[in-house]
Formats: structure tokens, sequence, C-alpha cells
């Protein structure tokens, strides 16, 4: 019975809140409405009404519901722009008062301003705080396990030079006989782990065995070394303005169409899917393939063009996640298949190879464990520019738009724009959707 209790609290709670915010969100609207009508002093009578809101929501009560801190800031920053045209109003206005009256007048609004300013400082810090420390958090942690991988190299007499590798001298030593076994055994543990036969159509000898490790080891580093660089040099530094643009109209942000140019952690997630495609050997489908590597060619044209590509609000980075399976990759088959050849037809050679062995498992875990927070961090990264794009969108508000097509083709990002005629109709579409919101 006590679950079922909070669950209904948690039930209307959340119904209240939504009620509130539609309230709210239509008095901010009808404030935005008399500035068009220069009714400077309703607008700021109606954003007040928002603040006192604000202020009951302050109280200690359990039972108070807050207010959507992006509706604050709507009602705090267009309060404080209209200010300055109050002041003008006043000022125009005929009036038998002295100079001294408008003096005060305007000092008493310049120290509103200045409060006001400082509470949407405060507020716009409060809502970011979180994320960005969120993002600190699990950078420091990436750069802790990539520092103890460069430490487990040189503890082992690693390099990036793949040929001092453990394998390479224990394949060099094999008889003919070994060595034709050897294959055939890696042949069959390829076969059984993967369908895709690209690395076993090159392998017909231990030469090409070898080969073929050295190669797939290097093209793991060049794609981990390309990842690992582009997200910690995106998790870094304060967030332009040119970030929280480009994530504004990125397929990850709700409600918005894919286009060519992709916000910064769609391309690092790109990038870390293709290096996880070498650390593990399942892939996404063939189609969700396709649709990664056209996205990386496409981020190639981002300078050329920014038009929408497609109607479809599909968004593949969040899609390949969700179908990768993670299972061994061929490059760790091939090490396994040589460490149970080298147990089986060598043991006493044992001591001298596998720790190599177990040492490169271990840094293999530990790339693993890398990947995995190196994904952490564009997801951190992600949500501190998604704040960055809702603050900069929680201001917004209506103004004025002239019939020219000139007007139409470069309105301006920070406001709705309203033909004059379509001033009325929505004024009586917020006050009603307001005594709705009143009487609920």
């Amino acid at each position: 019975m006590d679950d079922l209790l909070q669950h209904l609290i948690l039930r209307a709670r959340t119904e209240c809140e939504e009620v509130q915010r539609g309230l709210l969100m239509n008095i901010n609207g009808l404030a935005g409405l008399f500035i068009l009508r220069k009714e400077y002093d309703r607008a700021i009578e109606h954003y007040n009404i928002v603040l006192r809101y604000v202020e009951r929501s302050r109280t200690s009560s359990s039972m108070t519901i807050r207010v959507d801190t992006l509706q604050h800031l709507h009602a705090l920053y267009n309060l404080r722009e209209v200010l300055p045209f109050l002041q003008l109003q006043v000022e125009d206005t005929p009036t038998p008062t002295s100079e001294s009256s408008d003096d005060s007048i305007e000092g008493e609004t310049l120290a509103q301003a200045k409060a006001l300013d400082g509470e949407i400082q405060s507020l716009q810090s409060e809502y970011l705080v979180e994320a960005e420390a969120r993002l600190a958090q699990v950078s420091e942690t990436l750069l802790k396990t990539t520092e103890a991988i460069s430490d487990l190299q040189k503890k082992e007499g690693h390099s990036n030079n793949h040929t001092h590798f453990w394998w390479a001298p224990f394949l060099r030593s094999l008889t003919q006989v070994d060595a034709t076994a050897l294959v055939k055994k890696v042949l069959e543990d390829l076969s059984h782990s993967t369908t895709d036969q690209t690395i076993s159509s090159r392998i017909h000898d231990v030469n090409g065995l070898s080969l073929v490790l050295k190669r797939e080891l290097d093209v793991l580093e060049d794609l981990r070394s390309d990842a690992l660089s582009f997200i910690r040099g995106s998790s870094r530094g304060q967030v332009t303005s040119e970030e929280v643009a480009v994530m504004a109209a990125c397929p990850c942000t709700p409600g918005k169409l894919p286009r060519v140019k992709r916000c910064g952690p769609c391309k690092a997630y790109l990038l870390a899917t293709e290096y996880e495609r070498k650390l593990y050997i399942s892939r996404p489908n063939k189609n969700q393939v396709s649709r990664l590597e056209d996205d990386l060619d496409e981020d190639e044209k981002d300078d050329e063009s920014d038009e929408d590509t497609s109607l479809s609000s599909a968004n593949p980075v969040r899609e390949c996640e969700s179908k990768i399976v993670r299972r061994p990759s061929e490059v760790e088959v091939m090490m396994r298949g040589i460490a149970w050849f080298l147990k089986k037809k060598h043991p006493t050679e044992v001591h001298e190879y596998l720790p190599g062995w177990k040492a490169f498992q271990e840094r293999l875990e530990l790339l693993k464990k890398e990947l995995r927070e190196a994904k952490l961090i564009i997801d951190a990264k992600r949500t501190v520019l998604a704040r960055h794009v809702e603050l900069e969108q929680c201001v917004t508000r209506m103004t004025l738009r002239e019939t020219s097509d000139r007007a139409r083709e470069s309105p301006n990002e920070r406001h709705v724009k309203l033909l004059p005629e379509e001033i009325d109709a929505n004024f009586r579409r917020f006050e009603q959707n307001r005594v709705l919101s009143e009487a609920a």
C-alpha cells in the first residue's frame, strides 16, 4: 500500500508540474505580446507573476511544486530586456515631474537591472554546474585509464612497434609442420567466431598470420589515437557559440531534421564506433554500417552545405549503439589461438611467451574500459551542449516581422517572429489557455 501511495503521489506531482509549466508558458507568452503592443507595464506585471510563483515554490514545504528553471530564466531575461523600454516610455510621457525625479527613476531601473543580471548569471551557472562536473569527472577517469595503459606498456617493455609483441618470436621459431597446424587452428577459430572472411582470406601461412596481426594492431592503434584525440580535444575548453549553434541543428537534438553538419559529440561517437568495430568482432548490421559510413563522408562536406539531406528524424548514432553485440575481435581470436597452441604443443616454452600473452590480455581489457569511459565523455559533452542550447532557446520571445520576403529569409534566431495581424489571434489563444490552466 505504501508503494501504491508513493506512486500516486508521484503521478499527481508530475501532473501538477505539467499544468504549472503550461500556465507559466502562457503567462510568459502574454508578456511577450504586451511587449509587441508596447504595453511594457503590463508585460512587467506578467513577468512578475511568474517570479511570484518562483518565490512560492522556494518554501520548505514537501508538497511545493517547483518552477521550471528555464521558464524562470525566460521571465528574468525578458524582464531585464523590457526595463529600458519602460524607462524610455516614462521619459517620453509629458508629466510635471522634476528632473531629480527622473534621475531617481533611472537609478532605480539601473539597480533593478543589475540585480536581474546577477540572478540570471547565477541561475545559468547552477543549470550548467552538474553537467560540467560530470564531464570533468569522466574526463579524469579516462585520463587515469590511459595512464594505466601507458604504464603497462612501459612495464612490459612494449612500444608502438608491434614487432616486439610476444607472438612474433614464437611464430618465427615454429617448424613447418607446427606452423601449418597453427594456421589451421587459427582459421578454424575465425570461421566459428565470424562470418566475415576478409581476414581469413589473407592468411595462407604463418608469415601471413604474422603480417595480418601486425596490420590489424596498427589499424587498432590508429583508430584509437584518432578517436581519443578528437574526444579529448572536444571535451576541453569553454563551450563556443559555434558548438552550440551546430548542436541546435544536429539530429541528436529532439525535433531537428538530419543535416549534413553534425555536432561534435556525434562526430566523436562515429569515430568511437569505428574504433569499437576493431576491438569487438560483432558489427552493426549492413544498413547501420552503411549509414555510419555515409555520415562520416558527409562530415567532410560540412563547410560546403548545411542543407537537409533527409526527412527522416532517426539518429543513426543512437540506433547503431543499440545494435552492436560485443564479442572478442578477430585479433583477440587469433591471439587466443596462438596462446592455446603454445600451451598444448610447446609447454616447455610457456614460461617464456605466456607473460606476454597475459600482458596483452590485461592491456586489451584496459582498452575496452578506456572506450567505455570515452563514450561516457561523449554523452557528458552532449549533455553540456544540450544545456547550453536550452539556455539559448529559453530566452526566445516574440517580435514583429515585416511582410517582405527579405525579412522572412533572415529571421532572428532569438525571436519568434509574428506578423502584426497575428498578435490578436495569439493573444486570445494564450489567454484562453491560461484560464484553462488556472482552472485545472
